[in-house]
């Protein structure tokens, strides 16, 4: 089938999972979820003017909301990502973390579940035998992120809660 396609457009890249090992550079879709691809797609067709990344990249955006969009039944990801992403880069200027980018979507992907849960009363429970070993200083962080849940959505996480997404970070 690439073959075909081959004959009737000009490949100028391919963007997958898989390198099919052909005549055009081949881009794996963690680079385009990272914000990298972009920049490779963008040398590839020649683009100069290369666009200041956001802080936030939109590959990344957009799959978090399809991920929520398919798992949440009381709050619309569409209202709720921008808050998700600014919680998440909270997480990284506070706590200086570094995810690979699937780590990256499915915390993000999990905090908008926890928010979901805390609406319909429904919140996991942390195994207390693992509390002791819950980072203090990342706690604190989630916590301080936590109030903007209040404040923006009047949603309060429940503790345990916070330490799933402290275990995850």
């Amino acid at each position: 089938r690439l073959t075909e396609i081959g004959h009737k457009y000009q490949i100028i890249a391919v963007v997958g999972i898989k390198n099919p090992h052909i005549d055009a550079p081949f881009i794996p879709i963690e680079q385009i979820i990272s914000g990298q691809g972009d920049i490779i797609l963008r040398e590839i067709v020649g683009a100069k003017d290369i666009v200041k990344k956001d802080e936030t990249n939109i590959v990344l955006k957009r799959f978090c909301e399809d991920g929520l969009q398919e798992m949440l039944l009381y709050l619309n990801p569409n209202k709720i990502i921008d808050i998700l992403l600014k919680i998440y880069q909270y997480f990284r200027r506070k706590i200086k973390i570094n995810m690979g980018q699937s780590s990256e979507l499915r915390l993000i992907i999990h905090i908008g579940c926890a928010l979901e849960r805390m609406v319909i009363n429904n919140g996991l429970k942390f195994n207390e035998k693992n509390i002791e070993n819950i980072n203090k200083e990342k706690l604190k962080v989630v916590e301080e992120a936590a109030k903007i849940f209040e404040e923006t959505l009047q949603i309060k996480l429940t503790k345990d809660e916070m330490y799933y997404i402290v275990s995850m970070i």
